[in-house]
């Protein structure tokens, strides 16, 4: 029997001008709702990087789920 792992990424842009703040705000809502969707589903959260970008950063989660039996 073998196990496979699954890995995926979750890539979130954050701006540091007020004309961004809405749009941060909603993509700090849509990480934590797909956060939570894949730990429901068996992932795990295995890392998080912040990228500093000249307005802002980038946020790269790295969640994994391994799959037994496969």
């Amino acid at each position: 029997m073998a196990n496979r792992t699954r890995f995926i990424t979750i890539d979130t842009r954050q701006y540091t001008e007020a004309e961004g703040e809405i749009a941060s705000n909603r993509a700090r809502q849509q990480r934590d709702d797909d956060l939570n969707a894949y730990g429901a589903q068996g992932y795990a959260l295995l890392s998080t990087v912040t990228i500093p970008l000249h307005d802002g950063l980038r946020i790269i989660d790295t969640l994994a789920r391994t799959d037994e039996d496969y």
